[in-house]
């Protein structure tokens, strides 16, 4: 643990040293709205006969969602809101006979399904005095309700007309669930996104590396490049061929400078537009405050059902049943979390990203004697244009009460490497 905590110090002091250049960069003010409409219906319907057997079947499913995205940002303020409707139906029936050399089989078949679900999620952060004293918040909640018809009959008719037998079920189920959670912090310190400052000396060397630069880009020139990188997000939501106002938007910036020679042709755009995605983090800053956040989360599920069987033996034997039931399960939590954290972000280089995460936290609903740390660590390194790496080290410890043995005490640590894409090793043989 001191060597991990003296290489992590170490690493965040040269990081941070490497990013002073950064703490010039403003974030611009900008807005984006959307709104987006998605519908998706299909279905089928079948007709088979033969001599052992027969029947029809069919099936119907549709899909409704309407989401909005709705975003500010600016250097003091920043807020979110994303939230989503979906809704989905489905239905089902078959209608079959099975021909035995005793006698036939018939089985009917049919159900109704919809779901529904509301969600949105929330986040602001405020920074009301030129001091990097912030307040934030972050929340999301969702509801979801669900309902299902079922309808079952099976019927069997022995040739010699003596024996029969007929059962059906009807059932109705209804679910409903919705989760909550909020957090409210305040804190020291401000954590930018440094990606549009990288992004616009990335485009600048790819630019020199075309031939299309006799010097370097104006600071100007940079400035303008790096706010239309924190405001070209709303190209996405809003225009299905994106980049086609994408890259228009990149010209008229570049083309003005005077340092620009040529043009922008077809081969230069798509070099431009050469980008590992989703590349590394270009967060930096660093901020330690004090949080607290609940998570609510309730379930029901309720059921109905009813089930009838007739049989008859002979000409005067018969035995006939009846039966009802239903059933619910309601289910719930809840938990509030209070404690302090700490978050550095460090950009090294462009292709260097160093992340740290730590928090402390007591739980006081439901009450608790003890603790939990949380720490997570992460360098990233983007090899080339296309491949990237990421090392993380996750860390979560609870502590609780040493008086009563029978509580948990306890540790896990989880240390990965990953690619992006994932390596593929293919090996062909002729």
């Amino acid at each position: 643990m001191r060597l991990f905590t003296t290489s992590a110090a170490t690493l965040c002091l040269a990081a941070l040293v490497h990013a002073q250049g950064f703490r010039d960069f403003r974030i611009p003010t900008n807005t984006t709205r959307a709104v987006s409409l998605y519908a998706h219906a299909n279905g089928n319907t079948g007709d088979g006969h033969s001599n052992l057997q027969g029947g029809t079947s069919g099936y119907v499913y549709g899909q409704l969602s309407v989401g909005g995205y709705f975003n500010y940002d600016s250097e003091d303020l920043g807020w979110s809101i994303d939230p989503l409707f979906e809704a989905n139906s489905e239905g089902s029936r078959s209608d079959n006979d099975y021909y035995r050399s005793y006698g036939k089989d018939s089985y009917k078949n049919n159900l109704v399904g919809l779901s529904q679900r509301l969600s949105t999620s929330a986040n602001t952060i405020y920074f009301p005095y030129p001091s990097p004293l912030g307040f934030e918040a972050g929340g999301f909640g969702s509801v979801e309700t669900s309902q299902r018809w079922e309808h079952r009959e099976s019927k069997y008719d022995a040739y010699d007309g003596w024996n029969s037998s007929s059962s059906l079920r009807d059932v109705e189920g209804n679910q409903i669930d919705y989760d909550a959670s909020l957090e409210l912090g305040a804190g020291w310190g401000r954590v930018r996104n440094a990606g549009g400052v990288y992004w616009a000396y990335e485009i600048e060397r790819k630019l020199r590396e075309l031939g299309r630069l006799s010097g370097d880009l104006s600071p100007e020139t940079k400035r303008k490049l790096a706010e239309f990188a924190y405001t070209s997000s709303k190209y996405s939501v809003q225009h299905a061929r994106s980049s086609k106002y994408y890259w228009q938007e990149v010209e008229k910036i570049v083309v003005n400078d005077s340092a620009f020679l040529g043009s922008l042709d077809a081969y230069a755009l798509y070099r431009l537009s050469e980008y590992f995605y989703p590349g590394i983090s270009h967060w930096q800053g660093i901020r330690g405050g004090l949080h607290a956040r609940t998570v609510h989360s309730n379930h029901r599920d309720f059921e109905t059902r009813g089930d009838f069987h007739t049989s008859r033996y002979d000409t005067t034997i018969h035995h006939d049943t009846t039966n009802f039931g239903s059933n619910t399960l309601t289910e719930r939590s809840d938990e509030l979390l209070i404690g302090p954290g700490v978050q550095g972000y460090f950009p090294l280089s462009y292709s260097w990203q160093i992340n740290l995460d730590s928090r402390l936290e007591r739980r006081v609903l439901p009450s608790d004697d003890g603790f939990g740390f949380s720490s997570y660590f992460s360098v990233e390194h983007l090899l080339f244009d296309r491949l990237s790496l990421r090392y993380t080290l996750e860390h979560l410890r609870w502590l609780e009460d040493n008086k009563d043995r029978n509580k948990s005490r306890g540790s896990s640590w989880a240390v990965d490497t990953t690619s992006w894409p994932p390596i593929i090793l293919k090996i062909i043989l002729t």
